[in-house]
């Protein structure tokens, strides 16, 4: 059950590290962002692809807190290992759903 509160920790930091994207606050660099070959390439990529990828991260932190916030009563019945399994999945599940719809939308500039 602990695992569903980290869990709606992380979905926390995944959304706020999508708001200065989304807001189109970050520069091309090679740090930070959805950084491809093609997002590098020219700033008339690089700001709708970071600003649509913001947008992406804060919706799936958003889904992850809320998810992990309703399935915190199971946790309370559930084996342990089953609830770390939930956890992990309310992690990937939205995370990867944001990482293909930024591909796919990055395929139409």
């Amino acid at each position: 059950m602990a695992m569903l509160f980290v869990t709606a920790a992380l979905g926390l930091l995944i959304g706020l590290a999508g708001l200065p994207l989304a807001a189109g606050r970050i520069k091309r660099n090679a740090w930070y962002g959805f950084r491809t070959p093609k997002t590098l390439s020219s700033d008339d990529v690089w700001y709708p692809a970071n600003r649509y990828a913001g947008r992406a991260l804060a919706a799936a932190g958003a889904a992850t807190v809320g998810l992990s916030l309703l399935a915190l009563p199971l946790g309370w019945v559930m084996p342990p290992a089953v609830s770390d399994w939930l956890a992990l999945a309310l992690i990937m599940v939205p995370l990867g759903w944001a990482v293909l719809s930024c591909l796919l939308y990055l395929r139409k500039l």
